[in-house]
Protein backbone atom coordinates (compact mmCIF):
# COMPACT_ATOMS: atom_id res chain seq x y z
CA UNK A 1 0.00 0.00 0.00
CA UNK A 2 3.16 2.51 1.10
CA UNK A 3 6.25 2.70 -0.18
CA UNK A 4 9.38 4.60 0.83
CA UNK A 5 12.94 4.16 0.93
CA UNK A 6 14.66 2.03 3.28
CA UNK A 7 17.49 4.49 5.35
CA UNK A 8 18.72 1.11 6.27
CA UNK A 9 19.31 -0.83 3.65
CA UNK A 10 22.47 -3.02 3.20
CA UNK A 11 21.32 -4.90 0.06
CA UNK A 12 20.27 -3.72 -2.84
CA UNK A 13 16.85 -5.81 -2.92
CA UNK A 14 16.44 -4.06 0.67
CA UNK A 15 16.22 -0.52 -1.07
CA UNK A 16 12.49 -0.36 -0.99
CA UNK A 17 10.34 -0.60 2.59
CA UNK A 18 6.63 -1.23 2.48
CA UNK A 19 3.30 -0.53 3.98
CA UNK A 20 4.09 0.19 7.83
CA UNK A 21 7.58 0.11 7.59
CA UNK A 22 7.28 2.65 5.39
CA UNK A 23 5.66 4.40 7.15
CA UNK A 24 7.65 4.59 10.21
CA UNK A 25 10.39 6.00 8.18
CA UNK A 26 8.39 8.90 7.13
CA UNK A 27 7.53 9.38 10.88
CA UNK A 28 11.24 9.43 12.08
CA UNK A 29 11.73 11.21 8.89
CA UNK A 30 9.65 14.26 10.23
CA UNK A 31 10.88 13.85 14.06
CA UNK A 32 14.61 14.59 12.39
CA UNK A 33 13.32 17.75 10.30
CA UNK A 34 14.29 20.83 12.47
CA UNK A 35 11.71 23.37 12.82
CA UNK A 36 13.11 26.83 13.90
CA UNK A 37 11.38 29.05 16.75
CA UNK A 38 9.18 30.63 15.15
CA UNK A 39 8.00 26.95 13.73
CA UNK A 40 8.95 27.12 10.27
CA UNK A 41 10.30 23.84 9.04
CA UNK A 42 13.90 23.33 6.87
CA UNK A 43 11.42 22.04 4.21
CA UNK A 44 10.53 25.02 2.23
CA UNK A 45 7.16 23.63 0.47
CA UNK A 46 5.77 21.73 3.51
CA UNK A 47 7.14 24.51 6.38
CA UNK A 48 4.63 23.19 9.00
CA UNK A 49 6.33 19.52 9.35
CA UNK A 50 8.56 18.67 11.23
CA UNK A 51 9.75 19.02 15.30
CA UNK A 52 11.92 20.97 17.27
CA UNK A 53 13.66 17.99 18.85
CA UNK A 54 17.38 19.36 18.72
CA UNK A 55 16.61 22.42 20.48
CA UNK A 56 15.37 19.97 23.36
CA UNK A 57 19.16 18.15 23.80
CA UNK A 58 20.81 21.49 25.15
CA UNK A 59 18.13 21.42 27.62
CA UNK A 60 19.06 19.56 30.87
CA UNK A 61 18.24 15.35 30.30
CA UNK A 62 15.28 14.49 32.50
CA UNK A 63 11.76 13.41 33.16
CA UNK A 64 10.58 17.46 31.98
CA UNK A 65 12.09 17.33 28.97
CA UNK A 66 11.68 13.38 28.02
CA UNK A 67 7.45 14.49 27.99
CA UNK A 68 8.03 17.61 25.68
CA UNK A 69 10.08 14.54 23.46
CA UNK A 70 6.60 12.53 23.38
CA UNK A 71 4.43 15.59 23.28
CA UNK A 72 6.48 16.16 20.14
CA UNK A 73 5.63 12.34 18.87
CA UNK A 74 2.06 13.45 19.92
CA UNK A 75 2.40 16.52 17.32
CA UNK A 76 3.95 14.33 14.81
CA UNK A 77 1.44 11.93 15.15
CA UNK A 78 -0.95 14.24 13.51
CA UNK A 79 0.94 15.25 10.82
CA UNK A 80 1.00 11.49 9.84
CA UNK A 81 -2.49 11.09 8.63
CA UNK A 82 -1.77 7.51 8.25
CA UNK A 83 -1.30 6.24 11.58
CA UNK A 84 -1.92 6.86 14.90
CA UNK A 85 0.42 6.32 17.79
CA UNK A 86 -0.07 4.08 20.46
CA UNK A 87 0.45 5.81 23.67
CA UNK A 88 0.77 2.72 25.79
CA UNK A 89 3.66 0.97 23.87
CA UNK A 90 5.36 4.60 23.41
CA UNK A 91 7.53 6.31 25.65
CA UNK A 92 10.57 8.51 26.09
CA UNK A 93 13.49 7.44 28.62
CA UNK A 94 15.99 9.57 29.81
CA UNK A 95 19.47 8.20 30.66
CA UNK A 96 21.14 10.93 32.89
CA UNK A 97 24.65 8.56 33.23
CA UNK A 98 24.70 7.85 28.91
CA UNK A 99 23.44 11.47 27.84
CA UNK A 100 21.07 9.91 25.79
CA UNK A 101 17.06 9.50 25.44
CA UNK A 102 16.00 6.10 24.75
CA UNK A 103 12.63 6.25 22.51
CA UNK A 104 10.28 3.70 21.93
CA UNK A 105 7.45 4.34 19.41
CA UNK A 106 4.74 2.52 18.34
CA UNK A 107 2.22 3.15 15.51
CA UNK A 108 -0.70 1.74 14.30
CA UNK A 109 -1.77 2.02 10.45
CA UNK A 110 -5.33 3.28 10.47
CA UNK A 111 -6.42 0.52 7.48
CA UNK A 112 -5.36 -2.26 8.66
CA UNK A 113 -5.03 -1.74 12.32
CA UNK A 114 -1.79 -3.34 11.84
CA UNK A 115 1.37 -2.67 14.65
CA UNK A 116 4.68 -1.92 14.80
CA UNK A 117 7.32 -0.51 17.11
CA UNK A 118 10.57 0.93 16.81
CA UNK A 119 13.22 1.97 18.86
CA UNK A 120 15.60 4.82 18.82
CA UNK A 121 18.62 6.42 20.52
CA UNK A 122 19.19 10.20 20.68
CA UNK A 123 22.19 11.16 22.08
CA UNK A 124 23.29 14.76 23.33
CA UNK A 125 25.27 16.59 21.84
Amino acid sequence: MYSDINPNFTDPKELICTDLRAVINSFITILNTLKDSDGISERPFRPKVGAQLYQLLYDNINEITAFRIYNYLLDIAKQEKRVELVRNKTSVTPDVVNQCYYINICLRDIITNEEEETSLIINKP
